[in-house]
């Protein structure tokens, strides 16, 4: 070979006793292969025995891998350039990766008589590699099956479609599952339709979620709670309990909006106003009067957690006559929260206020459309930072 593949392969010496890098170069014109101590070991092969070269080597290469493999050997004499590739080989039925870094060499009228390269055992990378892979499609699946379990816990649309001729509900989680949720239910010409935001996201948030439903079916649907700040009040304890809060001193819990929407047990087109009590922790309540923006204010306590409070602290119940056909807007944080926009700011509650004023006229589906449209021209290739949840009822 050439002097400059010689001083190559002695300068890979070197390095191959501390990185176990293999050398080697490839021959054409004697059609023998040249490799160093570190290489033999790669493919476990005696140093007392000859190098592989052309079908020998062949015979080791992963049958998957043989033309990838073939293809970057031809790569490697259609270029000047180094070409760095990875391929397989089966050693003792194990399979190896090797990641080998080649190039030509030529004589004095650049006509090619060889390659020269080194080769890297990276077995242990890809094994690892792969099984973190593995082990990520895994825990994948299975939010994504939880995914499924928390959308089937969700009101579907057509128990919204038995008491609500107009709605809508922007619902985006930040990651497959949510600690948003929102529920719904009726008896007694009652539908109570709750917004939680559940403390995190993610998988921490959604088990908060399926928490509060559990608690919300039974606080309403079997022991019967219909005043809001009841709710609340049972809910926070069932939080406590849920979580054994008091003694593991743990402070997750939700800050939620609760509107109670009374329906006249007969149609009377005369009585255009209609009963809504609500109690929010920490989550407001929004609706517009004469093109003005309404706030129900919520009580600033959250559901759970070690902060106790008296009945005096407690949660209070707001009760409003709203005229029919008023659309009342309940949310989470989230949307209010997402930064974006050309200096990337919080959207903030000033800008959302301004949002609904501006569409609160327009039909909800318009609404929907406009809520979703604006907060991902906000984002753009910003990342989306919590649960986002939007609701507007028409009463």
């Amino acid at each position: 070979m050439l002097e400059n593949a010689q001083d190559f392969f002695v300068a890979q010496q070197e390095i191959e006793n501390t990185a176990k890098i293999g050398t080697f170069e490839v021959n054409f014109i004697i059609k023998k292969t040249k490799w160093s101590p570190a290489l033999y070991a790669q493919f476990e092969i005696p140093t007392t025995e000859e190098a592989l070269f052309g079908g020998d080597f062949w015979k080791y290469v992963y049958e998957q891998d043989i033309n990838k493999t073939k293809e970057n050997f031809e790569k490697i004499e259609n270029t000047n350039d180094w070409v760095k590739f990875e391929y397989r080989i089966v050693v003792n039925t194990q399979i190896k990766y090797l990641s080998v870094k080649a190039r030509k060499v030529c004589d004095t009228n650049n006509h090619i008589i060889g390659i020269c390269g080194t080769s890297w055992d990276i077995t242990e990378q890809r094994v690892t590699q792969n099984n973190l892979q593995k082990t990520h499609e895994d825990v994948i699946a299975s939010i994504t099956y939880a995914q499924r379990i928390q959308k089937a816990v969700l009101p579907s649309k057509a128990e919204f479609d038995k008491y609500f001729a107009e709605y809508f509900v922007y619902y985006q989680p930040r990651d497959i599952v949510s600690g948003d949720f929102y529920w719904i239910t009726h008896h007694n010409y009652k539908t109570i339709v709750v917004a939680g935001d559940c403390t995190g996201h993610g998988i921490p948030g959604a088990f908060m979620s399926m928490v509060a439903n559990v608690l919300l079916n039974e606080i309403v649907n079997l022991r019967r709670f219909e005043s809001p700040d009841q709710i609340l009040e049972e809910l926070h304890k069932g939080v406590q309990m849920s979580l054994r809060q008091k003694e593991t001193k743990n402070n997750d819990g939700m800050d939620i909006s609760i509107c109670v929407v009374h329906h006249p047990e007969e149609d009377d087109e005369e009585d255009s106003m209609l009963k809504i009590e609500f109690a929010g922790a920490n989550n407001p309540l929004y609706y517009f009067k004469n093109g003005e923006l309404i706030e129900v204010k919520a009580n600033l306590l959250a559901i759970g957690g070690t902060n106790y409070y008296t009945k005096e602290t407690g949660f209070t119940k707001k009760t409003l006559y709203l005229e029919k056909g008023t659309v009342i807007y309940m949310f989470s944080d989230g949307y209010q929260d997402q930064f974006g926009g050309e200096r990337n700011s919080r959207f903030m509650s000033k800008r959302f206020k301004q949002l609904l004023a501006d569409i609160h006229l327009k039909n909800l589906q318009e609404q929907h459309q406009i809520i979703q449209d604006t907060i991902q021209d906000w984002i753009k290739n910003t990342r989306q930072i919590d649960d986002m949840l939007v609701m507007g009822i028409k009463v």
